[in-house]
């Protein structure tokens, strides 16, 4: 009797993304001591909270964000597609790589509502920003790929890549029309007659 694995439904259910709530708290400064350190007045020390997972859609060019247990009610998803490059060209600012919204069971998403950004860290995870600005329940997460999804790292799709709008030709410059004075004249110039010797 042979026994076949259903390898599909297995990498199904492997999330491609783990989803983290960073919490911040001022660093330990006796523990520091203790081990010869110091730190700055204003240190902090972070502690990582495994908070949801995340699945590349279908088509490859979007996340599936899921905040939460599975099975809890309280369960919230969101679809995070990335922006074009042309909407984000503000100079000198950081602009988010892509865009948040919500998923609600049964009901099309409203890509006219926005519920969040993404911003691309340098070791390529993502940092979601979930609510308004001053907002005291605004939410933040980090988003990084997972081991078992492959070796790479990033969690932009190996398909997005920015690109700049080709930079214009500049105008071919009408040349001047030439100026009278400078352009050439063939002068025919007649040698004087010499004067005719009288008969001797």
């Amino acid at each position: 009797m042979t026994t076949t694995t259903n390898t599909t439904a297995q990498k199904k259910n492997v999330p491609d993304y783990e989803l983290f709530h960073v919490e911040e708290k001022p660093a330990d400064r006796a523990k520091a001591a203790a081990q010869g350190k110091t730190l700055a007045e204003n240190a902090v020390e972070r502690v990582w909270h495994k908070a949801g997972v995340g699945f590349t859609t279908k088509s490859g060019n979007a996340i599936t964000v899921l905040v939460g247990d599975r099975g809890d009610p309280k369960q919230k998803k969101y679809l995070l597609s990335w922006n074009s490059f042309l909407d984000n060209q503000t100079e000198g600012a950081r602009i988010p790589v892509a865009s948040l919204f919500q998923m609600l069971d049964g009901q099309p998403i409203d890509f006219t509502k926005k519920d969040g950004v993404a911003f691309l860290n340098r070791d390529e995870s993502l940092n979601l920003i979930i609510g308004d600005r001053g907002d005291p329940e605004q939410l933040r997460f980090n988003l990084r790929k997972t081991t078992q999804s492959g070796p790479r790292k990033s969690a932009r799709p190996a398909s997005y890549a920015p690109k700049m709008e080709p930079a214009a030709k500049p105008a071919p410059v009408a040349e001047k029309p030439a100026q009278a004075a400078q352009e050439r004249k063939t002068v025919i110039r007649r040698q004087p007659s010499q004067p005719s010797q009288p008969a001797a």
